[in-house]
């Protein structure tokens, strides 16, 4: 699983590097090089684009690839669910995005607008549809801790909306790097990608012009790790380029009016790298993403429970303590005051005993 997420993490730097690329098209059987580039490089010109992730594969292939984790009746909500994301915006002062995660036809969905975040979900639904226990939901709404009154809302399937948490982001040291590091960032992965790839036609079909990337992952991490280590994301470390497999990975992408239309990584391929293991049975298990462009407002819903961000974290960490810091646990990925550090001041009162050189001087 942790080289699956690196194979897929070299595949969307690639859409990163092609999204600046601003060079004239080309027909896809002739030149698939500059096709793709062009294509990409559309998106990236775009108001707006749409996309939606869905598993191709049999109810079969997907409860073997869990390795007996998964009956194959939860293998088929997971093909019959969908993720669908947008976003349009070019500054974070306009920018605004939607995220509908479509588990089996519940949904769970986050609209974001500026400083605010919009939450909801089918969260009763989703319960009943993986044979959960109703009377947790109803236990957690009510011994739910100070902060965390809008458990009732939200558990109802209502929207709740949490304010405050772009600057809540910035105190923690959320990075937001400026146009110049951007810039170096984007021609960093365009030389990365230019070096270390090679696109072929594949023909077309009902989707498009077909072509096919084959990825060398392991340069192309390494050209960019000096980039990448620029970015400061709290709680997150790079893996070593050794963790990196010297492979190939073949990425296809369909072309459909000079617009990339459709994305798609056959899982199976890691079956014949070295050291990669695949479970018996998975013969068919593919990542497809659908592209499409998007000018739609994201809209704001009519009636949101209020959350502060700031409360809710104060809760959360009350809540975690029973009012007290005395039993804090260990926050994910370190100890409690490391994980604290730029917290706003409220919530760093909750954990004074604990970490008193972070209490204001």
């Amino acid at each position: 699983m942790r080289r699956t997420l690196f194979f897929l993490l070299a595949t969307a730097l690639i859409f990163g590097a092609c999204n600046e690329s601003g060079g004239g098209g080309g027909d896809a059987a002739e030149d698939p090089q500059a096709a793709l580039s062009s294509a990409v490089g559309a998106l990236g010109e775009s108001d707006g684009i749409a996309t939606t992730f869905t598993i191709e594969s049999t109810v079969e292939s997907l409860a073997a690839a869990s390795e007996g984790d998964m009956t194959e009746e939860d293998a088929q909500k997971i093909l019959d669910s969908s993720i669908f994301f947008r976003a349009k915006g070019e500054t974070p002062e306009t920018g605004q995005a939607e995220i509908v995660v479509d588990v089996a036809g519940n949904l769970v969905e986050m609209r974001v607008l500026e400083d605010t975040l919009y939450l909801r979900a089918d969260v009763r639904d989703l319960v009943d549809e993986f044979e959960g226990n109703q009377a947790e939901v109803d236990e957690f709404v009510a011994t739910a801790p100070p902060g965390f009154e809008f458990a009732g809302p939200l558990a109802e399937g209502e929207w709740i909306a949490i304010e405050g948490a772009k600057e809540f982001g910035q105190q923690m040291g959320a990075p937001s790097p400026d146009d110049e590091l951007q810039k170096q960032f984007a021609d960093s992965l365009q030389t990365a990608v230019e070096d270390n790839s090679e696109v072929t036609s594949e023909g077309s079909d009902d989707q498009g012009d077909h072509v096919q990337a084959a990825v060398q992952i392991k340069p192309l991490y390494e050209s960019l790790q000096k980039t990448f280590g620029s970015l400061n994301v709290p709680g997150a470390a790079l893996p070593e380029a050794t963790d990196i497999p010297d492979e190939t990975l073949l990425v296809d992408f369909w072309i459909q009016d000079d617009q990339l239309s459709q994305i798609q990584i056959d899982v199976t391929q890691f079956r014949e790298w070295e050291g990669a293991e695949m479970p018996e049975g998975v013969e068919e298990l593919v990542l497809n993403v659908d592209l499409e462009e998007n000018t739609d407002e994201v809209e704001v819903p009519e009636a949101a429970a209020n959350v502060d961000f700031q409360q809710l974290i104060q809760g959360f960490f009350g809540g975690m303590t029973g009012g007290s810091t005395e039993s804090a646990p260990a926050a994910p990925g370190g100890d409690v005051c490391s994980q604290l550090v730029g917290a706003p001041p409220e919530v760093l009162e909750q954990f004074a005993e604990e970490c008193p050189e972070l209490q204001p001087k």
